[in-house]
């Protein structure tokens, strides 16, 4: 089977094309990068940033590159022993015309191939939705929209269409005949006899669009030739458009003919026939379960499985499918036994994932998770929470908050979905049928079971449900009991009944049962993003290093103990993230927040000091000031994470980076803004503060020589998290840049453009600095953290070996390594040990606890009599990869002498 020793991401787009990739493939083989990790290259929506608005499945995106260029590519890399794995998006689609399925889906109807593709209830009760797909466009209701004339009737080459703005919805192919032979009635102008033709030939094919469809493109075309040929045609087509949009009835009349429903896009808040991706109206989700689907949506990933351009693939959003397992299966047989396939899964703590998945792991949130909270100073933690309720007027209890945040989403954005569980649970007949009131009821307790999931989702296919799944039902009962008002207990215990995981002796109402978990549990994953990762992590601001992906603003006491447990169970060929195109901050951003655990109190003096200084900067209102106290602590932080000092801020446009990320928190938070409700008065007085404070010499002075201390620390605690990511069990993976430092925030910021040429030029001058001089070169490094060369030289150094030795980290043991003297507390060292091989790690951790001022951790002045209890082995002498130096193997070795030039340790050896 194939497993990558190491991935880089990264995100193809129009400024980063397969050429661009294929310029820097040297510069990445020799930082000891193995398996390009692409970001999806099926055709996306144009424009795309992302590419997981897929609009062609089955065609490389022409915004990146050619189907030539990616052959190009892939041969390079085989040529350089280098391998690629694909990002793929089985859960939805971009809802465009841009999408031919979506655009022949529009135009035919149920006669459409593609009319059971998507995940449309084409039996919506709302009468108003029988047989047509909502299409939430427009900016206000129909009726307005149609009363300003904001929507006409156009033709092009792509035939008569609906305009709204920039955007153009085809008109349905039973139309055309009706358009024509309509004018010719109401309009002075008589049907020229090329178009009489036409219409007869229209008006045929409508009656059988389901044989032979094919022939619609042509036969459109030839009404546009004909536009553009014959002036009587022309003319006729165009006084057309002139009557429809001047008779305002009867452009409703041609509107209300189509398979969609042009609807204001503010109703899917509360009601929708389609699912869709989290709570995006323009990302449509497929019914990939069924195998004409998965077949029709999986060709061009077979075909390069087949011709080994690529060895493996990454599912994104594997909760949002119907029935995981099952495509996972489905996708295995596709693949073959060899291919590597890890899926997008968030794993709250102590949750894993099933174990008869085929799959080789995840893509690392919970690594990402597991190494963040390690380097929290877990005794500080009540005195960070004293700070915040301290500083916070609003006192948070985290897990109600969570809940509460949960509800809102539900029954305010995903209210459509919550109305769709309620009518599957009548159609399936599992309820007696309900009056009025006791759908309220109902509504209600479904509203808050589904508020109550303490994970993602459960994955049950089959009676009797896993004793895992029954486990986090029964947590997510008890929850919801305890929220739930008397007068609903009796649909809540229904609900109960339904979910209680056991087959019956009805297999009827069974089958009824288990479709309705398996769809309701399609919910709980986008409920848990939206109201957490999209909610919470921008309103509770104890420690925001910990409000991210995979991860918990609630304390984990990751101690070293525990995070050598969990390591020694750690599936091998899982993967190691650390930073993603989708996490909140950049991986050295946490870093540096997580030293505030460390300094709680020179932290809290200085917050106190900041709040009295940049009070000048807020708007002041009778009843409140802005921003509030909560989004001001969020800025503190995220300044120390994230302010540049290796570069003037000026030269990475920081403030106004700044500036668009707080507009962007303030929204999330749901708080004083949102997205769906901007209010500018608040956001206003938000920019006005940031701007106020980073152009306030006083409010400097006074952060700058905080923020350099906080950094120094940072970059040891993120030369160790590299190291870290790199050699413990699981694949590491880069994400693109990352070998610099990564003070980013939330995207778009952590998808800006990354300089090549200058990370190229640094690695090579680094690798020939080292071949001349290692410890001159090391002791450069360490002169100035403030500069991300140590960062670099830690992953060049750690992925070389890696791929030197990739059997070593890819089966070796994991053997944690106890330390002993006066800070044994503050390290972290283990041995990777495969055959007659073994590499340790060591790792600087708690580095409050020494008395460095402001020295590095660094040699026998600081690590007195610290040393490692090495375990039984013979051995030869170690040699340190990063300073090239050899030390003797021995009982006990001085931490002294294995940290005596650099930061971080990594030592081979190999058996007598």
């Amino acid at each position: 089977m194939f497993i990558p020793t190491s991935t880089y991401r990264v995100q193809l787009t129009a400024d980063f094309r397969l050429r661009d990739l294929k310029k820097i493939i040297p510069y990445l083989k020799k930082l000891g990068i193995s398996t390009i990790y692409a970001s999806p290259i099926s055709q996306a929506r144009k424009g795309s940033t992302h590419g997981y608005d897929v609009v062609n499945a089955n065609q490389i995106n022409p915004e990146i590159g050619t189907e030539e260029e990616f052959t190009e590519l892939t041969t390079l890399l085989k040529e350089n022993g280098m391998t690629w794995l694909q990002d793929i998006v089985p859960n939805h689609m971009a809802y465009t015309v841009e999408n031919p399925w979506i655009k022949d889906l529009l135009e035919k109807g149920e006669a459409s191939k593609y009319y059971q593709y998507f995940d449309v209830n084409w039996n919506h009760p709302n009468v108003t939705y029988k047989n047509k797909i909502m299409l939430p466009v427009l900016g206000s209701t129909q009726e307005e929209v149609l009363r300003k004339g904001e929507i006409k009737l156009v033709f092009d080459e792509a035939g008569f269409q609906f305009a709204y703005f920039d955007n153009k919805y085809p008109l349905r192919i039973e139309d055309y005949a009706h358009i024509l032979i309509h004018l010719a009635k109401n309009t002075e102008d008589s049907l020229p006899d090329t178009l009489q033709d036409l219409s007869r030939e229209f008006s045929a094919f409508s009656k059988n669009l389901s044989a032979a469809t094919d022939r619609w493109p042509a036969l459109r075309q030839k009404l546009f030739q004909l536009y553009n040929e014959q002036h009587a045609v022309k003319t006729f087509i165009q006084q057309g458009l002139k009557y429809y949009n001047s008779h305002r009835d009867e452009l409703k009349k041609l509107i209300d003919n189509q398979h969609y429903l042009l609807t204001y896009w503010k109703v899917t808040e509360q009601e929708m026939n389609y699912r869709r991706f989290f709570t995006v109206n323009e990302l449509i989700c497929l019914r990939i379960e069924q195998p004409k689907v998965f077949d029709a949506y999986h060709q061009l990933i077979k075909r390069w499985l087949d011709e080994q351009k690529i060895q493996g693939v990454r599912v994104d959003h594997i909760d949002g499918l119907y029935d995981p397992e099952g495509y996972l299966k489905q996708l295995r047989n596709l693949t073959g036994e060899d291919a590597y396939i890890v899926v997008e899964k968030i794993l709250e703590w102590e949750e894993t994932m099933p174990e008869h998945w085929p799959i080789q792991g995840t893509t690392g949130y919970d690594f990402l998770a597991m190494a963040n909270q390690l380097f929290e100073y877990s005794r500080s933690t009540d005195k960070l929470a004293d700070l915040y309720s301290t500083i916070n007027v609003t006192s948070y209890d985290y897990d109600d908050l969570v809940y509460q945040n949960k509800l809102f989403i539900l029954l305010n954005r995903m209210g459509g979905e919550l109305n769709n569980l309620m009518h599957l649970l009548k159609e399936l007949e599992l309820v007696p049928a309900m009056t009025d009131d006791e759908e309220k009821k109902m509504y209600q307790a479904m509203s808050f079971l589904l508020a109550s999931f303490p994970v993602y989702r459960i994955y049950p296919n089959q009676f009797p449900f896993s004793e895992v799944d029954k486990e986090v039902l029964a947590e997510a009962f008890k929850h919801a009991e305890g929220k739930i008002p008397h007068y609903a207990m009796q649909a809540f215990n229904q609900l109960k009944e339904i979910f209680n995981g056991e087959a019956s002796d009805d297999k009827k109402r069974d089958k009824n049962r288990l479709k309705f978990v398996m769809r309701f549990q399609q919910f709980t994953g986008p409920l848990a993003a939206k109201g957490v990762e999209d909610t919470t992590f921008y309103i509770y601001n104890r420690l925001i290093s910990h409000n991210e992906v995979g991860d918990s603003p609630e304390p984990q006491d990751i101690t070293v103990s525990r995070f050598h447990a969990e390591m020694k169970k750690r599936p091998l060929h899982t993967m190691n993230a650390t930073a993603t195109h989708d996490t909140k901050r950049g991986e050295d951003a946490r870093m540096r927040i997580n030293v505030l655990s460390e300094i709680p109190q020179e932290w809290k003096k200085n917050v106190m000091e900041w709040q009295k200084i940049n009070g000048k900067h807020k708007v002041k209102q009778p009843s409140a000031e802005m921003p509030d106290i909560n989004d001001e602590y969020f800025i503190y932080q995220t300044l120390i994470g994230t302010y540049p000092l290796h570069v003037k801020p000026k030269e990475v446009n920081f403030a106004e980076r700044l500036n668009n990320y707080m507009l962007k928190v303030v929204r999330e938070a749901k708080v004083h803004s949102s997205w769906s409700s901007p209010k500018e008065e608040y956001e206003t007085a938000v920019t006005k503060f940031v701007h106020g404070m980073l152009h306030d010499q006083e409010f400097l002075n006074s952060f700058l020589p905080f923020v350099r201390k906080v950094a120094r620390a940072g970059g040891i605690y993120s030369t160790g998290q590299t190291l870290l990511k790199i050699t413990a069990p699981g694949v590491p993976d880069i994400y693109q840049g990352r070998e610099l430092w990564d003070l980013s925030m939330v995207d778009p910021d952590n998808r800006r453009p990354v300089d090549y040429q200058l990370r190229s030029r640094k690695l090579n001058e680094m690798e020939q600095d080292f071949g001349k001089d290692p410890l001159g070169l090391i002791q450069k490094l360490i002169t100035n953290l403030d500069h991300p060369d140590i960062k670099m030289f830690t992953t060049f150094k750690s992925l070389t070996e890696r791929r030197k030795y990739s059997l070593l980290f890819q089966e070796g043991n994991y053997i944690p390594v106890r330390a002993g003297g006066k800070f044994s507390k503050s390290v972290l060292a283990f041995i990777r040990q495969h055959e007659n091989q073994q590499v340790l790690i060591v790792i600087p951790h708690k580095v409050s606890l020494l008395d460095i001022e402001d020295s590095l951790p660094l040699g026998k002045t600081i690590w007195e009599d610290t040393y490692l209890k090495m375990p039984d082995m013979r051995v030869s002498d170690w040699g340190h990869i990063f300073t090239k130096q050899t030390l003797k193997h021995e009982e006990q070795i001085k931490l002294s002498d294995l940290l005596a030039d650099f930061p971080v340790a990594m030592l081979f050896a190999e058996n007598k």
